[in-house]
């Protein structure tokens, strides 16, 4: 068993909690002391080599919660970050990082500080049209920059991908029918995966290096 100082404290309540491995199988797993029921496994989240353990919530408790897991270690073993996964926050002081409740709202900017730090999922912002086009008039739904892997405008059923220059849809026809528009902003798995510790935070690109810098290029906290 290979242990290492806690670093996530829980606040309850929060919504369901899932715990998320690779080969999950080949682990006994306990959350204080309860025993994690492998069989329930959901396999393939995000990647086929992961495994989403449901977490029961009568094994949770307010404060610090241990995660142990036993293997039989062999050449072919393979030691990997775990993760945990469910409808909650994250407020990070430092190294140490705090499960709370959701946040309800969002503004349309950087959500690393906003209780969402290592999501990365999708972010839909409602959007008011204030006037319709006149005759002959279109209307472009322009973004100049985004952080993310594309942006789905979704207007009177149909939706268009904004994905690439000049990041920008015409919205002209579904304004005919309608005065709101849902922009979805799909991320991409840097909040989840990293690199977490890298400074200067962004890079032109990212590689197997990344994660491996020190001294300057390393920070302890998030």
């Amino acid at each position: 068993m290979v242990t290492s100082e806690p670093n996530y404290r829980l606040k309850l309540p929060v919504a369901p909690v899932q715990l998320m491995m690779e080969e999950v199988q080949a682990f006994a797993t306990r959350i204080n002391g309860t025993v994690i029921d492998t069989d329930s496994a959901i396999e393939g989240w995000i990647d086929r080599c992961f495994s989403m353990l449901p977490i029961p919530a009568e094994s949770l408790k307010e404060g610090e919660n241990v995660v142990e897991i036993r293997t039989d270690y062999h050449e072919a073993s393979n030691l990997e970050a775990l993760y945990l996964a469910g409808d909650f926050g994250v407020s990070i002081s430092g190294k140490k990082c705090s499960i709370v409740a959701s946040p309800a709202r969002v503004a349309a900017s950087d959500i690393s500080g906003q209780g969402l730090p290592f999501y990365s999922g999708a972010i839909r912002y409602t959007l008011k049209v204030e006037r319709k086009p006149t005759e002959g008039e279109r209307i472009f739904l322009t973004v100049p920059e985004f952080e993310g892997a594309c942006l789905k405008v979704v207007a009177n059923g149909n939706t268009h991908i904004i994905g690439w220059q000049p990041y920008e849809a015409d919205i002209t026809d579904a304004l005919a029918e309608t005065d709101e528009i849902a922009l979805e902003l799909v991320l991409t798995r840097r909040n989840r995966f990293g690199p977490l510790h890298q400074l200067p935070v962004r890079a032109p690109n990212y590689g197997p290096n990344n994660w491996f810098t020190e001294g300057e290029g390393w920070s302890d906290e998030y």
